[in-house]
């Protein structure tokens, strides 16, 4: 629906496996990660099925580009559509309002070098703690609306703050 790719029940964060239960939800940090992957491998798209194909595949990013643009609100790109719509990643929501993980993508993928630094930005100012970086604020409940996903069931903070911090080592 909004040119982005669907989420499935996960992504890289596979606690979130209700954002896209229905087959709708999509995610905003895969199609950080699809662009990023689509430019350097470009160079041997054009080598192995040359320029044309490669011409079909800079539309594509074009497109994606465009899509992810349009998730920019205010300081952050959002995190992802929930199946039903909802707009995962705002501000002031008390809803996974921001993580680690899309804003480094942002940054990673050069769509919108200024808004990677703003994103990255806010996420540093929202998840480093004096003793800790943080994966994403807040926590997640499972009394959140939408429900995201199995990771709302553990204590408040435990897997995606604690357990799971393997992105942060």
């Amino acid at each position: 629906k909004n040119g982005l790719p669907l989420i499935g029940t996960g992504d890289w964060n596979d606690g979130l496996d209700e954002i896209g239960s229905e087959g709708k939800g999509e995610s905003v940090w895969l199609g950080f990660f699809l662009y990023y992957i689509l430019r350097e491998i470009l160079p041997i798209i054009q080598k192995k099925d040359g320029q044309k194909r490669r011409a079909y595949y800079e539309k594509r990013m074009q497109h994606l580009s465009i899509a992810l643009e349009k998730t920019w609100r205010e300081d952050r790109y959002l995190r992802a559509f929930h199946d039903d719509g909802t707009e995962i990643g705002l501000k002031g929501t008390g809803v996974w309002e921001i993580d680690a993980l899309t804003a480094a993508w942002a940054v990673m993928s050069g769509i919108n070098p200024e808004r990677g630094r703003k994103v990255f930005q806010t996420a540093l100012d929202v998840l480093e703690k004096d003793n800790a970086i943080l994966l994403g604020w807040p926590a997640l409940r499972e009394d959140t609306k939408p429900y995201l996903g199995r990771s709302s069931k553990y204590p408040e903070g435990v897997r995606e703050n604690g357990l799971y911090c393997h992105g942060v080592e």
